[in-house]
């Protein structure tokens, strides 16, 4: 069973505004996926993956999750791992995933360029 979120964020009444700024001002951010759709109003953004208090908790653009036991479920939950052609970068901290962020990394890169590609063909 996870640890349970109060005990986690608020132990001692410090973050009862916005727990959310306390895990990213306090915690420790351990994994991180970068994105950039490349397309006009589309954007570009984060997934993160961090730890505080004991528990890992993520956070996408649009909410955060947590807390979690381990740093793999808390990295499924905003799919930190999982590359396209908007993937620009995928960081993990060793200590906590021995996944090969090397071959991730250039994996995204072929998809971006391939992506680059075939829209080059269309518009040429």
């Amino acid at each position: 069973m996870p640890p349970d979120p109060e005990e986690l964020i608020d132990p001692d009444g410090e973050d009862e505004d916005d727990p959310w700024e306390a895990i990213r001002e306090k915690g420790r951010l351990v994994g991180s996926l970068a994105w950039d759709s490349g397309g006009p109003g589309a954007g570009a953004g984060t997934v993160d993956v961090w730890f505080y208090r004991g528990g890992f908790y993520s956070d996408n653009d649009v909410e955060g999750y947590g807390p979690f036991r381990t740093f793999e479920e808390a990295a499924n939950a905003v799919s930190l791992f999982h590359v396209n052609e908007a993937t620009t970068a995928i960081w993990v901290d060793p200590e906590f995933s021995d996944r090969d962020m090397a071959a991730l990394n250039e994996q995204a890169t072929k998809l971006r360029r391939q992506h680059k590609e075939k829209w080059r063909r269309r518009e040429g």
